[in-house]
């Protein structure tokens, strides 16, 4: 079971930082299949609504998609960000959000180095990439900056793959700066 909980930002005044823990990614036994989100309400959403604009991205395995681009209901997009994501404040670049073109053929490019994690080959573990995290458009429009911070899960048992904890600001409607 997974749980988010919203916290306000040190120093900002409007945007919450929403911690996401243990959300499943299609943890064993697989069945091939994306757990979507949707950062507006911080909830799964059913796959029966994949082809709406009820969620922002999925999960599935070391694998994230968008709803945007080509064969998705929504206007999402998303481009790798290298820095701090604690520190990051700026506005958000129309011209580098890309859509998904297929589940194989992500925005989010998958392998180690390429995207948002590395492998270690030393321990066998996939670890979140240092320094470096998405910026979300949203199926509605809206931008998000968001961190991965783990792919294990932490409770009841720890260390179990394919269980996704992560933190995301997402902006007001019309905003476009963090």
């Amino acid at each position: 079971m997974f749980f988010a909980v919203a916290a306000q930002v040190p120093g900002q005044q409007k945007q919450d930082e929403v911690v996401v823990a243990n959300l499943a990614a299609d943890p064993e036994p697989a069945r091939g299949l994306f757990t979507l989100f949707s950062l507006r309400t911080a909830k799964t959403v059913a796959l029966a609504d994949s082809a709406t604009d009820l969620w922002d991205i999925g999960f599935k395995g070391t694998t994230l998609i968008v709803n945007g681009g080509s064969r998705r209901a929504g206007k999402g997009g998303v481009y790798l960000v290298e820095g701090d994501y604690g520190t990051f404040t700026g506005a958000v670049d129309e011209q580098l959000f890309a859509g998904d073109k297929s589940d194989s053929e992500t925005a989010v490019k998958g392998g180690s180095g390429n995207g948002w994690y590395v492998y270690d080959f030393s321990t066998h573990q996939i670890l979140p990439a240092p320094g470096r995290f998405l910026m979300i458009r949203t199926a509605n429009g809206q931008y998000a900056k968001l961190k991965i911070s783990d792919y294990y899960q932490t409770a009841p048992v720890a260390g179990v793959p394919r269980y996704y904890s992560f933190s995301y600001v997402l902006l007001q409607p019309a905003e476009k700066a963090f």
